[in-house]
């Protein structure tokens, strides 16, 4: 939905079920499977403010410094700690709320937290691999245990 953008969700257990957008108002969107891919601080994936940072979206858990004075270094050509900080996850990318897996939302791109796009310049390659790593995972969770894809069915 073109121009949209997601403003909160509604969470049973560690399920998201539905999601409320801006245009939509107070219709929500349901889905089995959601995907995070709302980018770090510059599109407000990420948003900090003098005591922490935090993913303003679903309050989902995210790995941050507790130092603030560690946040950046005074050398703007060292990298920076903030850049690496994002949204933590499993080995499968499903996010965590609380402590808790997510079972249904995975992260994809510049959320993640561990990368550093802008120093390493790898902001497209992290976007493209791990939309399609959540995206084979959620395929291969709703076919039947009996009928799992092998990789080389996908090419």
């Amino acid at each position: 939905m073109l121009g949209d953008s997601v403003r909160c969700g509604k969470f049973s257990g560690n399920r998201l079920t539905e999601v409320y957008t801006t245009n939509l108002g107070d219709m929500p969107l349901q889905a089995e499977t959601f995907i995070l891919a709302s980018g770090s601080f510059i599109s407000h994936g990420l948003e900090a403010d003098p005591e922490h940072v935090y993913e303003p979206l679903f309050g989902l858990d995210v790995d941050a410094d507790s130092n603030r004075p560690q946040w950046s270094h005074m050398n703007i050509y060292t990298s920076q700690q903030y850049m690496s900080f994002g949204v933590r996850t499993d080995d499968r990318f499903r996010v965590s709320r609380n402590g808790q897996t997510v079972s249904n939302l995975f992260a994809a791109g510049s959320i993640l937290s561990g990368s550093n796009a802008v120093k390493e310049e790898s902001g497209a390659g992290i976007t493209l691999l791990t939309a399609l790593n959540a995206a084979d995972t959620i395929c291969n969770c709703n076919e039947t245990k009996t009928q799992k894809l092998q990789p080389s069915e996908y090419y």
